[in-house]
Order: C-alpha cells, then sequence, then structure tokens
C-alpha cells in the first residue's frame, strides 16, 4: 500500500508527511488499540533525525539490492519526543508497544510536533 503524502514535505525524490496526515488520511491506528511488537522489515532502513528541539524526521528507505531501484523513499514528520524510541526502533529492528511508550515522555502522547512543520525556502 502507498503512503499518501504531502506536497510540502515532498520535493519530487522523496515523499513526505506529518503524522496528523497520516491520521486524518485513516493511515495511523489509534494508539490506545495498538498493542504487541512492531516490526520493521529488514530490508527497510528507518533513519531518525532530529531537525530541531520540536521536530524529528523519520526516513523510510529500502534499495532493490540487484537493480538499485527504490522501493520506498519517504520522510514521516513527527514530534522531536519520539526520538528515542525511533532510534531504539531502529537499531533494533523490532520492539514491544510498552517498551517504546516507555521511551517517550508523557508529553509525546500523540506524537505531534510542537511547532508548525512547513518548509522554509
Amino acid at each position: 500500500r502507498c503512503f499518501p503524502f504531502e506536497v510540502e514535505h515532498s520535493d519530487g525524490l522523496r515523499l513526505g508527511a506529518t503524522l496528523n496526515f497520516l491520521h486524518d488520511e485513516g493511515f495511523v491506528c489509534k494508539q490506545r488499540t495498538v498493542t504487541g511488537t512492531v516490526g520493521v522489515n529488514p530490508l527497510v532502513s528507518l533513519l531518525p533525525k532530529l531537525r530541531d528541539a520540536d521536530l524529528l524526521v523519520l526516513d523510510l528507505r529500502s534499495v532493490s539490492n540487484l537493480t538499485g531501484a527504490d522501493y520506498l523513499r519517504f520522510s514521516l514528520l513527527c514530534g522531536a519526543a519520539l526520538y528515542d524510541a525511533m532510534k531504539h526502533l531502529a537499531v533494533n529492528g523490532k520492539a514491544s508497544i510498552d517498551e517504546l511508550r516507555r521511551l517517550c515522555p508523557e508529553s509525546a502522547s500523540d506524537g505531534q510536533p510542537e511547532k508548525s512543520t512547513e518548509r522554509k525556502g
């Protein structure tokens, strides 16, 4: 299934969207109903990058080893409070939901950035 994306967070080569947008598009599970373990496919690179004190950019990428073609190139913009949890997931490849919640401060309950995520320039 293709990720819905926002034009203002996409540059032609890499698509992107905020967590709010994906939620509004029905692309995000309700957080209170999620239990169990989250895993990242080993063919997908997950790279969390702090843009500033409020914004985390989570880059998702998958490239064919055979052809070099991109299968996935997407940036998810969310609150910086999710950084430790996403770094843990990137390093370990999987984690329980409870484990990820423990790594997030209470203020990260919705995963949204504190301020505007509009691109400048």
